[in-house]
């Protein structure tokens, strides 16, 4: 299997459980590994049977816009999508990031990590 990987995506959302969260939002990363055959690509230098990520991009911002209470409920949102639009993505590994959570004491990130394989889970 290949892997295309898209690294930290950054996004402004409303996700969380306070009240605070909801209405000013916060800062997200959004990380995804897509495993997926790369061959074609690879061989024929052209976009047409491989994954343009720009479209990956764009389905990870639209379910971005879509308030969540949790992590967890985001970045399965997410990889569900992504698997639903693209049939050639068969692993999907997410790390789904809120940055500088809001905590009494300082941490750089909170993070949940999915892991999904086509039709195994």
């Amino acid at each position: 299997m290949d892997y295309f990987v898209l690294d930290e995506m950054l996004f402004h959302a409303d996700h969380g459980c306070l009240d605070a969260e909801k209405r000013t939002g916060g800062e997200f990363s959004v990380s995804l590994t897509l495993g997926l055959d790369l061959s074609d690509p690879a061989r024929t230098d052209r976009l047409e049977g491989g994954l343009n990520y720009a479209d990956v991009y764009a389905c990870v911002a639209r379910e971005m816009r879509v308030h969540s209470d949790l992590m967890e409920h985001a970045a399965a949102r997410i990889v569900r999508a992504v698997l639903d639009e693209f049939r050639q993505v068969q692993f999907v590994r997410i790390v789904f990031s809120k940055l500088h959570p809001p905590l009494p004491g300082q941490m750089k990130r909170a993070s949940v990590i999915m892991e999904r394989h086509r039709g195994r889970d």
